[in-house]
């Protein structure tokens, strides 16, 4: 293939899904293109975006009203809906905006049933950025530390092994171990995205908040259920209380 066929095959894709999506009652804006998806007696205003790879990436879709869509394990971090699943690439199918449109139904109708036979994946992981800290943190059977503090030693290869401990008064400028506390969350419904959902999850007798801004606590390890399974993340803090999912 040519690059002047490619480009206008990318062109056609663009003009022909736009098209799709006038007939189906959205309207452009600086934005995107926004338009009312009906589910369940009711409608929702989304907002379909483009990205740079259609027609080979699908387009993003986000409620208008980040808030009123209920958050579930079925929406990314930045709000958008959890669509179409890296195994379903097969054909670039959401070229055609109607059977796009259809499959945002669906999502929504799924959503109103309470997401029945759902898939509970243990991906956590998804709803914090990727920690710049580039050692991997290893731990065993988290039982043993379950709700209680921890402390991580370098070891070879930029490795971090866990064991028990707190931080003391005094540490060495020189000492690379970083402290710790394993929170378990319980059952996790909807996965949580900010300090608060985190902090809503945890024994609040503990005082989290306040170790970390003493620098007592600079890794959070979540142990959480979903069904049958149990997973856990390990999570940078930082002293404004903002989260980055440290390495694994």
């Amino acid at each position: 293939m040519s690059l002047t066929v490619y480009d206008d095959y990318i062109a056609y894709s663009r003009q022909h899904f736009e098209e799709g999506l006038i007939r189906g009652g959205f309207t452009e804006s600086d934005a995107g293109w926004r338009g009312p998806i009906s589910h369940s007696g009711r409608a929702t205003e989304v907002l379909i975006t483009l990205r740079s790879r259609f027609p080979f990436q699908p387009p993003r879709v986000v409620p208008v009203e980040l808030d009123l869509v209920p958050w579930s394990w079925h929406r990314e971090l930045n709000g958008s809906l959890c669509l179409i699943a890296e195994d379903d690439h097969d054909g670039l199918w959401w070229t055609e905006a109607s059977e796009f449109v259809e499959h945002i139904t669906a999502w929504f109708e799924r959503a109103d049933a309470g997401w029945p036979d759902d898939r509970l994946d243990l991906d956590l992981d998804r709803y914090f950025d990727l920690s710049e800290d580039a050692r991997v943190y290893l731990y065993d059977d988290l039982e043993q530390h379950r709700n209680g503090f921890v402390r991580f030693r370098p070891a070879k290869n930029d490795v971090m092994r866990i064991g028990t401990g707190t931080r003391p008064a005094k540490v060495s400028k020189h000492s690379k171990d970083r402290f710790g506390y394993v929170a378990d969350l319980g059952e996790v419904v909807a996965p949580p995205r900010t300090w608060d959902d985190i902090a809503a999850l945890i024994d609040p007798t503990v005082d989290l908040e306040r170790r970390i801004r003493d620098h007592t606590v600079a890794v959070l390890v979540l142990v959480y259920r979903r069904g049958a399974h149990d997973g856990a993340i390990a999570l940078g803090a930082r002293v404004r209380i903002g989260w980055r999912g440290a390495r694994r």
